[in-house]
């Protein structure tokens, strides 16, 4: 029986999916398309290639990671995890939007369940499995939350403010959290833990931009477009994707960032404002 999948009249004239390049829109009908009856699709590179684009000979792997890489950023999926490790994309508020009768199980497999942060200030994270300073990244995010009462709300931007030195300090630090974990689920490093290197490079990189925290994930999301980075050149031993060559100097910031297409000045990750099919 066929799946019955809805694409509203809306959807074109949605102005954050309208920021994104016409080949990332495109690409989300066609996971909407393929997704399963829980709005999930699996992932992994060759697998998704096949099913998006089974007759584009000129749509590489590396081109539709990056066009996926734009819908993550966008807030229209979302990268999980099966258990056994497999990578498979979910659209976000998929029940929101879609309704199906008589739905059937989800083939993909059960899947690793999304980390949530601590309710309380000093609480630990319940996963076993990351560091003491490995970070989540849903919208309630500890180091999200109090970025947003630190820094100016509507620039995610470390300025000067009122309470002194030691706001601009803790706003800094608040913004490194919030940059490694973003870095780190995106280029797929769960288990790396922020050590005081890590976050003394990413604030010596905010204090360069007056505490542009979303100029410092679009690198983050240019990184993931870059071959060499990513191990993808045939002349790359390995993926060089850590936090001392992403964010090595000004320079590398600036040449990542300037290589996502259609940005706006405030990181879509940060509006935290989840669109879904």
């Amino acid at each position: 029986m066929a799946r019955i999948r809805t694409l509203k009249p809306e959807l074109p004239t949605d102005r954050k999916l309208a920021q994104l390049s016409i080949a990332a829109r495109y690409t989300f009908v066609l996971c909407i398309t393929q997704a399963d009856d829980e709005g999930l699709l699996r992932a992994e590179p060759r697998e998704i290639l096949a099913s998006l684009y089974p007759h584009n000979q000129d749509v590489t792997a590396e081109s539709l990671q990056g066009w996926i890489g734009e819908l993550v950023s966008g807030g229209f999926l979302r990268e999980r995890q099966t258990v056994d490790g497999a990578h498979v994309l979910e659209l976000t508020n998929w029940k929101r939007h879609q309704k199906i009768d008589h739905p059937s199980p989800s083939r993909v497999g059960p899947l690793v369940k999304p980390s949530r942060a601590p309710r309380e200030m000093g609480a630990s994270s319940s996963r076993p499995d990351l560091g003491p300073r490995t970070l989540d990244l849903g919208p309630e995010s500890k180091a999200l939350v109090e970025l947003r009462s630190t820094a100016v709300p509507d620039t995610a931007r470390v300025e000067e403010h009122t309470n002194g030195r030691r706001t601009r300090e803790k706003a800094l630090q608040l913004g490194a959290e919030v940059v490694f974990a973003y870095w780190a689920t995106r280029l797929g490093h769960p288990r790396v833990i922020l050590d005081k290197k890590r976050q003394a490079r990413l604030i010596a990189r905010l204090r360069e931009n007056g505490g542009d925290v979303s100029e410092l994930l679009y690198a983050v999301d240019g990184a993931l477009r870059d071959d060499w980075l990513m191990g993808r050149d045939p002349k790359a031993p390995r993926a060089y994707d850590g936090i001392d060559t992403v964010f090595r100097d000004r320079g590398q910031i600036e040449r990542l960032a300037e290589t996502v297409p259609n940005r706006v000045e405030q990181h879509p990750f940060l509006e935290q404002q989840r669109v879904g099919a």
